[in-house]
């Protein structure tokens, strides 16, 4: 029987070549960077710095991650990652709202600025008739 296993280098190069995309929890995608570490004999932190590498996201977010010593405690620090990236960009959203809402407000009053500018205008030369 010849069965072809995944040679370890293979692993590694899957694991370093996996990142996160925006469709996948954070849970998700670390359950799958697990899956693939099980199918050889990758160590612990090897796969902890995997997992880490492949969440592209700004550095200072993803600080608190680099302590985790085993899957536990990263993925507690995951969970944690997940409510602070949700803070941040939930902010980060809810100014992009107000600017937009702000854009528009200021749009409106000028399209009012320039009716209500035509109506005088029109009055004043109705009344000088």
């Amino acid at each position: 029987m010849n069965l072809k296993l995944p040679l370890i280098a293979d692993i590694h190069k899957m694991l370093a070549n996996k990142k996160m995309t925006k469709n996948e929890g954070i849970l998700e995608y670390y359950l799958a960077m697990k899956e693939i570490a099980s199918r050889g004999a990758v160590e612990e932190d090897a796969t902890i710095q995997y997992i880490i590498d492949g969440i592209e996201e700004n550095e200072s977010l993803k600080v608190s991650l680099y302590g985790a010593r085993n899957y536990g405690e990263l993925k507690d620090r995951l969970r944690v990652f997940e409510k602070i990236r949700k803070a941040v960009y939930g902010e980060k959203k809810m100014k992009e709202c107000e600017e937009h809402l702000s854009s528009q407000r200021d749009k409106l009053l000028k399209a009012k600025r320039s009716s209500l500018d035509k109506n005088i205008e029109k009055n004043v030369r109705r009344n000088l008739m």
